[in-house]
């Protein structure tokens, strides 16, 4: 699963997509709707998207589970800076990507919507959710390794000092107190 910095490999574009292939013209909205209405088109189409549905929960339970967690100590900061360009790449590249599909989609169920039998009003409004969900995701991705990178610049700057004690200090409750918490302290002294 994801490494200790929250990356993981995640689709460009979730299968449901991929399938339908780019909505742009006239000409490819229409071959859509023709697509969606061919049975075994619709079939296939339908067992992609509970794929990304499920693939989308996962990444969301990952995500969810993570997403407070303080940075991890394993990863140096050149590490994290990477991670949030890479983020923030696959957020814009997301976004430029899947704002159109689930415009056409929209637009295609408004349109459509007497057209369409249920499976495939079904199919086109779980597309919409994948994708917008994959565009949540990438967004809060991104938000969570920035999170944590400034958690990571804050706590490597920031020097820890101890504060000398105030009035007279007992010694031999001192040395006790460190030999019962050490008992190999004591047992090396005992020799």
């Amino acid at each position: 699963m994801p490494s200790s910095a929250g990356l993981r490999e995640f689709p460009t574009a979730p299968s449901f997509f991929s399938e339908i292939g780019s909505v742009r013209t006239r000409a490819q909205r229409d071959q859509l709707q023709k697509n969606l209405k061919e049975l075994r088109t619709l079939r296939n189409l339908i067992a992609h998207a509970r794929q990304d549905r499920a693939e989308l929960e996962e990444a969301g339970a990952w995500l969810k589970e993570h997403f407070d967690l303080p940075a991890p100590r394993d990863i140096e900061i050149s590490g994290f800076a990477e991670a949030l360009s890479d983020a923030k790449a696959k957020e814009l590249e997301a976004k430029k990507a899947f704002t159109p599909v689930i415009r056409v989609l929209t637009d295609l169920l408004v349109v459509s919507e007497e057209e369409l039998d249920q499976e495939a009003k079904g199919l086109i409004k779980d597309g919409i959710y994948v994708l917008e969900g994959w565009l949540v995701h990438f967004h809060r991705l991104h938000e969570m390794l920035g999170r944590q990178l400034d958690e990571r610049r804050a706590t490597s700057t920031t020097v820890l000092r101890a504060k000398p004690v105030k009035g007279e200090i007992d010694w031999g409750k001192l040395s006790r107190e460190h030999i019962a918490r050490y008992p190999k302290i004591r047992a090396r002294l005992a020799e």
